[in-house]
């Protein structure tokens, strides 16, 4: 049974859980388009209820398979639960010490990677970030740093997705 185009697809689905709901809508919510249009794959044959059902064993499935950096950075970048977004990101900020800056660089800089413009606009100034007077190179040196770290998990965390659905038989 196929149930997710891909491991985007997937993870989209996953880290909005809260959103999916099999009550049923109001007439005006029928209407309402987004300008995207949840495309159900062929075959599937699941009702709104069998998808959240699905959706979260997946989720969980996914969870614990992926090694905890990778889904912390997933979760960072993708959820739309914000407390969760927070924890992953204390999470990484406390876990890439291999990155070289400090602590309070690295959480500022992952939390603006993980939340590209949610933050009063002072929170992105990076010479913010540092209290130890380093020049502004480094810290952009060290952004760059982080920002590459934070991809490369992303990157490999939908590879290992991807593996996840295919072997469980979910992906086209």
């Amino acid at each position: 049974m196929t149930v997710y185009r891909d491991a985007a697809h997937c993870i989209a689905r996953i880290m909005s859980i809260e959103t999916n709901t099999c009550t049923a809508q109001s007439a005006w919510q029928r209407l309402y388009r987004s300008g995207y249009d949840e495309v159900i794959p062929e075959g599937c044959g699941l009702t709104a209820e069998e998808r959240l059902t699905q959706d979260a064993m997946t989720r969980s499935r996914v969870k614990t398979m992926l090694p905890e950096s990778q889904w912390h950075a997933i979760v960072a970048k993708y959820s739309i639960n914000t407390g969760e977004v927070e924890a992953s990101i204390i999470w990484l900020a406390s876990h890439l010490r291999e990155l070289p800056a400090h602590h309070l660089f690295r959480l500022k800089a992952i939390a603006a990677w993980a939340v590209p413009r949610g933050y009063p606009q002072e929170f992105y100034q990076i010479n913010t970030w540092d209290t130890d007077g380093t020049s502004e190179r480094t810290l952009y040196r060290w952004r760059s740093q982080v920002n590459g770290e934070l991809g490369r998990l992303v990157n490999d965390a939908h590879k290992s997705v991807q593996a996840v659905i295919e072997y469980k038989e979910l992906a086209i």
